[in-house]
């Protein structure tokens, strides 16, 4: 979520999923840094079953006004 502390409001900027989210940031380039971890959104993974070893957590970014998320890659 995103908060407007003049206007005293805030709005979501990423849809209600069931992946985890952890360690947000902002970034000097205007956007939020954070790590998160896919494959628990993945229906077909049963929860504590052996393809859950298969998630692996990574960096996204979504700009601070809202839009796509990317995946953040390092050279």
């Amino acid at each position: 979520m995103i908060a407007d502390l003049t206007a005293k409001t805030y709005r979501q900027l990423l849809p209600d999923e069931r992946y985890n989210r952890y360690w947000p940031m902002w970034g000097a380039d205007g956007a939020i840094y954070y790590v998160a971890d896919p494959l628990p959104n993945d229906k077909s993974v049963a929860p504590g079953s052996p393809d859950v070893r298969k998630s692996a957590n990574n960096i996204y970014k979504i700009p601070a006004s809202g839009g796509q998320t990317d995946a953040v890659h390092v050279p």
